[in-house]
């Protein structure tokens, strides 16, 4: 049987020309329909192992265009179901026309991603379009998106989905705490979202790691002949000082607070207190310090590393300019290349 017999005048799928890739690529160029189906039909007719993951690219390559008349004829048309539709699916180029385009088809707002992509034991729920959204300095980030979703789709901030067969998806304002605005936390705030015990924990994590300091407007440490650092990054560093201030100042958010109870099974990602995430980063020595000046306890230790507080983060991550700022004793540096002023590298 010809293989091409199914659409008649087309070319064979087996050439070098005639392949999933570049039938893929002449949809992308042509944009037509016929050039669409052709595509679809031959993959799945002749290569159906290929099938799924050219469907996928073909669809993610119309959204990243927004062409909304193929994308609307591959779910009207039996290439692509709504349900099949994940969050991740669409994160980077959501849109409201996007997201009306499948919501008169039966999407629901709340649908979480069949896995997480944070956790790969799956111990997590999957992500929804609001947790991608509110991450504005990520890929897919879209504040006012996030916004429209909440206040006129229903997406809801927080709590359970409803979907049996998947878990719990993470605190909103986490994520928010870490890649968002204020002034978005505020917002979610309004419309029903509360801070888990890890929000000020993993904002100072964060902002630790971008070498952020808080008691600086911009969240830069000054310029000086031994710092180049401050240089134009989009507004992402006075967003994380701003957020960890607000947390703390406006919020009254504990800075000796821990992170998980002692009936929580341990995890490896929780230190106990906000100034144990940030001691162990090796650009935390400013977030630390202002924590410090908070009144945070170097010394405590939470219930899942109970054997770790600050100190021994900062130890175990040779963090030297944190354990400097943390006055630790003599012993601690025992071992550890230490940092000069101008940047060296001694011992």
């Amino acid at each position: 049987m010809d293989p091409t017999s199914a659409i008649p005048g087309s070319h064979s799928p087996f050439t070098n020309e005639y392949n999933p890739s570049t039938l893929r690529e002449a949809v992308y160029d042509q944009k037509t329909i016929p050039i669409l189906r052709e595509c679809l039909d031959l993959t799945r007719a002749h290569a159906p192992r290929e099938y799924e993951e050219t469907r996928n690219l073909v669809f993610t390559d119309m959204l990243q265009i927004q062409e909304l008349r193929l994308i609307e004829h591959m779910l009207d048309n039996g290439y692509m179901s709504v349900s099949e539709v994940e969050p991740w699916f669409i994160r980077q180029h959501a849109s409201k026309e996007v997201v009306e385009l499948l919501l008169v088809r039966g999407w629901d707002i709340n649908m979480q991603d069949r896995k997480s992509f944070r956790d790969p034991t799956e111990t997590e729920g999957g992500d929804r379009l609001l947790d991608y959204c509110v991450r504005e300095y990520l890929p897919g980030g879209n504040g006012d998106l996030a916004r429209w979703l909440v206040a006129e789709k229903g997406a809801t901030p927080d709590g359970f989905t409803g979907a049996q067969d998947h878990k719990e998806p993470p605190p909103v304002l986490n994520e928010v705490a870490q890649f968002g605005t204020v002034s978005l936390y505020k917002f979610l705030e309004e419309h029903g979202a509360s801070p888990s015990p890890r929000v000020l924990h993993l904002a100072v994590d964060i902002a630790a790691s971008m070498r952020v300091d808080p008691s600086t407007p911009d969240g830069k440490e000054p310029v000086s002949e031994y710092n180049f650092r401050n240089n134009d990054d989009g507004g992402s560093m006075a967003n994380r000082a701003e957020m960890v201030r607000f947390l703390v100042e406006e919020r009254g958010l504990d800075v000796n607070g821990i992170d998980s109870d002692v009936s929580h099974a341990p995890m490896k990602t929780h230190f106990g207190t906000p100034i144990a995430y940030a001691a162990g980063s090796l650009h935390g020595a400013k977030v630390v310090a202002w924590l410090l000046e908070k009144g945070a306890d170097p010394t405590i230790r939470g219930p899942c590393w109970p054997t770790q507080n600050a100190y021994d983060r900062a130890r175990g991550n040779q963090a030297f300019e944190v354990l400097t700022v943390l006055h630790a004793p003599e012993e601690y540096f025992v071992g550890l290349r230490t940092v000069t002023t101008l940047g060296t590298k001694e011992g």
